[in-house]
């Protein structure tokens, strides 16, 4: 493994100066509102990633205030916000904290996933490839957080990130392989399909290429994995609303929502459902709507519902896992 993705051992850099660090943090309104939580002895990796969430975030904003300078020919100091959100940093790049964070975060606990993510991502933005394929290496290896975002879909972003490295590269057989493994998990990478159909027609593959243009043409929309984190605090279960809504269709048109952490493809007659009949549903089938199919009948016949096969309805973590022949 590169040095720079290796657990830190500098006294500076173990887990005994995750308070220290914290506390070295100029505490302004502004890196609070951007997530720089507490020190909390009960959870110091997952408050180490936050707080490392809370530069990176910062850099991303500055690096737009920065942008915005130079569009409009003005000098850094004449842009008020801008010196507003480099008054944190105390002459330090955000990245170089968030990063030291994320190391912290790593030394608490080897195991935690989005860690390994998010330092892959500082690395890749540094031009650090061969760190930042270590990092993501080790993401794809871990479980996620077991409070991670459904929507998260960790593995399958560090897999296309590790497809554009790879890219970059030179290393096409490598990089294929990881776009493969990342469209099999996700199947909406929303404007980077461009990214992906571009490389699949320099490979001479047109037939996997073409696909990834016609996703172009459909509405999508990219979130930054690294922001998406295990919460600090799980929040009370807020009651199911009235209808959910239906987030997706399949390729064969079939209905999905997203309820209580998970995806769920339905069969048309079954909407529009409730989070309340949904877990009737649920419960019925003991997890998994492939077992007890006289039960989900005879439930679906109480509460007045369509009745179905037991494959018209499937969970899955991600959406890509509904489509038809996965």
């Amino acid at each position: 493994m590169n040095p720079a993705a290796q657990v830190p051992t500098r006294p500076s850099e173990t887990p005994n100066g995750l308070e220290s660090a914290l506390a070295a943090c100029p505490a302004t309104a502004l890196i609070r509102s951007l997530g720089l939580p507490e020190f909390d002895t009960s959870q110091p990796a997952l408050v180490a990633l936050h707080a490392g969430a809370a530069y990176h975030r910062l850099a991303a904003i500055t690096e737009v205030a920065e942008t915005y300078c130079r569009s409009a020919q003005l000098a850094p100091e004449e842009l008020a916000y801008l010196r507003l959100l480099k008054e944190p940093l105390c002459g330090t790049p955000p990245r170089d904290t968030a990063l030291r964070f994320y190391r912290l975060a790593i030394a608490f606990d080897g195991q935690f996933a989005e860690a390994w993510f998010n330092a892959a991502r500082i690395h890749q933005h540094l031009g650090e490839s061969h760190a930042a394929l270590d990092c993501f290496s080790r993401t794809i290896s871990l479980r996620p957080h077991a409070r991670a975002p459904g929507h998260a879909h960790l593995h399958a972003n560090a897999h296309f990130h590790a497809a554009c490295i790879l890219e970059d590269l030179g290393q096409d057989t490598a990089s294929l392989r990881e776009y493969r493994a990342a469209l099999a998990m996700l199947d909406n990478f929303g404007v980077h399909h461009a990214r992906v159909a571009r490389f699949l027609r320099r490979q001479g593959l047109i037939d996997e290429a073409i696909p990834q243009y016609e996703k172009l043409m459909e509405y999508g929309h990219r979130y930054f994995t690294e922001f998406t984190l295990p919460p600090l605090k799980v929040e009370p279960r807020a009651e199911a609303p009235e209808t959910l809504e239906i987030l997706y269709e399949t390729s064969d048109r079939a209905p999905v929502v997203f309820w209580a952490g998970a995806y769920y493809r339905l069969a048309p007659s079954l909407t529009p459902i409730s989070g309340a009949r949904l877990a009737k549903l649920e419960a019925a089938g003991k997890g998994s709507a492939e077992t007890a199919v006289g039960g989900f009948r005879a439930l679906l016949r109480r509460i007045g519902g369509a009745t179905v096969a037991p494959q018209e309805i499937r969970k899955a973590d991600n959406i890509a896992d509904l489509e038809p022949g996965n």
